[in-house]
């Protein structure tokens, strides 16, 4: 879509093609008038009374159709630019319209074919341009897509429309530096277009957070209230922030104007289903119908209310599907794991999880040993439910690890970033790590603005006990895109670097945008138990199990620290207790209940308790010296 004052330009050239001149009905000037005011949804209902008060007039068609555009109606678009033309409009006129009216509709293919026609007159070359970029992006044809930018841009250089598709264009390609640069520069140039103020803050909720990016999205609402995108966006935000009131009202907004739109519904059905509601939360899936049905975002959300159903096998296969299309995503391996666990198949659960596990991933960990235990091999299933009790986080990418090495440097060769990653990822677990790191920033020298290129070598440096070269590469990461991956591993290597304070900083940073993230605030209470702040920490760890109730074992074995810490005995007995019910072999809970005990006066069974987990971890340098304390004279801690 272009800016409002290019758009409006290429209607009055439009109409002088007709050989008409600069409209005289009052229904036409008004309609350019709310155009240039930035409300299309006005300017639309000026362009139909035009058209019905005169409906031969091929230029009140074009224009209705260009408004069409603008409101991303291809197929009311692709009507009255037939209409036009068979008025007698020049086709002339209208192939770049055209074109854009057939990529809305999903057709790139016959858009391309129309943005190249060699009857486009000069004043709409820009224009064809943009197009054709957009539909050699949506058939994967990202070299053509970056030239035809190129080539626009080296022709108008100031057209904002042009700048917040490229935006769009580096942003789904991983560029997000270039994205960045991009969508500031259409706000430099159109400051108060609605879509570009748009994009502006999709990026800065990438680089900065959701409570960042709000004050973007009221901007471009603040001037065309009927702009649905922006309100649906805003929804999105607020309902990430737990602002579910406020969410809502966005989407009744946004559903007023735009009553069919599949997205309004698919954000309520996610808030119904955070909120438990899960037959409400199936009843606004299923008003989505097919529409979304290839959205990952839509697949995972039924999925999960597939599993919550009983429907395991239907899960599965969903989740089947789209880890054909992102193997990389971690929440569909993780959801798919539950679904084959809980449709009675261990062993394709361990299967599904075993690239998440090999890659130290706590849930992954923790589900797995309890696959092999209900294979009935607790020998099998001991290792990996001790790391489950210590691990915390996706620990990266996954991996399969039965893949053989060369494989991986075989696909890798094709320079696909994600080849790239699976290879260093291998190189690490064989261990060679000098290799994993020349490969990370192979890689990171050709995309310099991805960050996911800066957490790859970030996690090659952490894998090899570098923290501060892997802290430094974390922040360059960061400093593009301060997603919850990266302020989690940013903060732990800042931790692990000697800088504890940077690493609280990070976390209280990410979290003052982010303060729903659970991951996060694990992190921060585990900070927060580090430094001695027993009654903060309490404080994070009854917030989030409010949220996910005592499943997390870790959390628990927090909570019995943090009460332990403030002089709570008895209460942190009782979490201790209960965590060690769950997962006795645990050396990292025997440990607690043991310390705890001990200093409760229960020396002996705490003793025990201590041995038994140094015992299974002989290494560990706090069960050691908790063992020392609890055979004390005094028992204290």
């Amino acid at each position: 879509m272009t800016s409002r004052p290019a758009r409006l330009g290429a209607l009055a050239g439009a109409l002088l093609l007709l050989g008409a001149a600069l409209p005289a009905n009052a229904d036409l000037v008004a309609g350019l008038a709310a155009l240039r005011l930035h409300h299309p949804r006005e300017a639309r209902v000026h362009f139909m009374n035009a058209v019905r008060a005169d409906p031969r007039d091929p230029a009140a068609r074009l224009l209705l159709a260009r408004t069409a555009l603008l409101l991303g109606d291809g197929v009311a678009a692709a009507g009255e630019i037939g209409q036009a033309r068979s008025l007698g409009a020049p086709a002339a006129t209208s192939h770049h319209l055209l074109a854009e009216a057939l990529l809305l509709q999903g057709q790139a293919q016959a858009a391309l074919a129309e943005a190249d026609s060699a009857s486009i007159p000069a004043r709409y070359a820009v224009y064809a341009a943009r197009i054709r970029a957009r539909a050699h992006a949506m058939l994967g044809e990202n070299g053509s897509a970056a030239v035809d930018f190129s080539g626009a841009l080296r022709i108008a250089p100031g057209n904002a429309a042009l700048w917040v598709d490229l935006a769009r264009f580096r942003r789904a390609t991983g560029e997000t530096a270039g994205a960045v640069e991009a969508s500031a520069h259409a706000v430099e140039l159109d400051p108060r277009d609605p879509e570009t103020l748009l994009v502006r803050g999709q990026m800065v909720r990438d680089q900065f957070g959701l409570v960042a990016s709000l004050p973007w999205f009221d901007r471009a609402i603040a001037i065309d209230p009927g702009y649905a995108p922006a309100l649906i966006e805003k929804a999105a935000t607020l309902g990430d922030l737990g602002r579910y009131q406020a969410m809502l009202a966005a989407c009744r907004a946004a559903l007023a104007i735009d009553p069919g739109n599949a997205r309004i519904f698919y954000l309520q059905s996610v808030t119904a289903a955070r909120a438990g509601r899960f037959d409400l939360a199936r009843a606004m899936l299923n008003r989505v119908g097919e529409r979304l049905s290839g959205a990952p975002g839509a697949m995972l959300l039924s999925a999960t209310l597939s599993i919550h159903e009983g429907a395991f096998e239907q899960a599965a296969d969903r989740l089947d599907d789209l880890l054909d299309e992102q193997p990389d995503n971690l929440a569909a391996r993780r959801l798919l794991g539950l679904a084959r666990w809980r449709a009675g198949d261990p062993a394709a659960a361990i299967e599904a999880l075993a690239p998440l596990a090999s890659r130290g991933d706590s849930y992954a960990l923790l589900l797995t040993g309890r696959a092999h235990e209900r294979l009935g091999d607790r020998a099998a299933a001991a290792p990996f439910l001790d790391r489950a009790a210590v691990a915390r986080g996706d620990g990266g990418g996954p991996i399969d690890p039965s893949t053989p090495l060369a494989t991986l440097a075989a696909e890798a060769a094709s320079g696909d970033a994600r080849a790239v990653a699976r290879y260093v990822r291998g190189l690490l677990i064989a261990g060679n790590g000098g290799a994993a790191l020349a490969e990370a920033q192979r890689l990171l020298r050709g995309n310099p603005g991805a960050p996911g290129a800066h957490m790859l070598v970030g996690e090659v440096l952490a894998a090899t006990q570098r923290w501060g070269d892997a802290a430094h590469a974390y922040k360059d990461a960061a400093s593009l895109q301060f997603s919850e991956g990266v302020a989690l591993r940013l903060a732990d290597a800042q931790a692990r670097a000697g800088d504890a304070a940077a690493g609280a900083a990070t976390l209280s940073l990410f979290l003052a945008q982010n303060p729903r993230s659970i991951p996060a605030l694990n992190a921060a209470s585990d900070a927060m138990l580090a430094a001695g702040a027993w009654a903060q920490a309490e404080a994070v760890i009854r917030s989030v199990r409010r949220r996910i109730g005592n499943g997390d074992l870790l959390l628990l074995n927090n909570a019995a620290w943090a009460a332990n810490g403030a002089g709570d005995q008895a209460r942190a007995l009782r979490f201790a207790r209960l965590a060690f019910s769950r997962q006795p072999a645990s050396p990292a809970l025997a440990d607690t209940l043991g310390a705890i005990s001990a200093e409760g006066g229960d020396r002996a069974y705490g003793v025990a308790l201590i041995e038994q987990a140094l015992a299974i971890a002989p290494n560990d340098p706090a069960f050691r010296q908790h063992l020392v304390r609890a055979r004390s004279a005094d028992g204290e801690l």
